[in-house]
């Protein structure tokens, strides 16, 4: 089923999860803690500060995610899902090591010395621009293996 079903075990999965949680705080009266669903309205003076925190990191993932459906789509139509499973690794290693360790956590070391808390708040931009000239090259590199390997086919 390829990406369709990993696509339909992924959803499927996530629906049988909260499935799972739900029904053990609903079901039995025996729980010290029960959900009721008229508890389970926002309450803006709880919701704003959460909002005003996380809307920054939301709008990135937003956008993060939105360049990877495209970077899919475009390497569905012109290579196939091999080549999307192959781009999804080298993403995910660099993304989830390379750019942790290697760059934000000495941009978190450094800056500040330099800096001060400028610095602290800087460190994640910097590490995105680094990880962003990074993948760049990478992606250059990557394209141009390609193309060779078109062209002498």
């Amino acid at each position: 089923m390829g990406i369709l079903g990993a696509a339909l075990a992924t959803g499927i999965s996530k629906m049988v999860s909260a499935t799972w949680i739900i029904m053990h705080f609903r079901v039995g009266k025996h729980r010290a803690l029960t959900l009721h669903f008229r508890n389970m309205r926002l309450r803006w003076h709880l919701t704003y500060p959460l909002v005003t925190i996380g809307l920054s990191p939301f709008i990135s993932q937003l956008i993060a995610s939105t360049i990877v459906i495209a970077l899919n789509k475009q390497m569905l139509h012109y290579s196939g899902e091999v080549a999307i499973g192959a781009m999804g690794a080298i993403f995910s290693i660099w993304l989830n090591i390379t750019r942790s360790i290697l760059i934000l956590m000495p941009a978190l070391y450094f800056l500040p010395r330099f800096l001060g808390v400028d610095g602290v708040w800087l460190a994640y931009p910097f590490c995105d621009v680094v990880g962003f000239l990074v993948i760049s090259i990478a992606l250059i590199c990557e394209i141009r293996q390609l193309k060779s390997g078109i062209a002498t086919a």
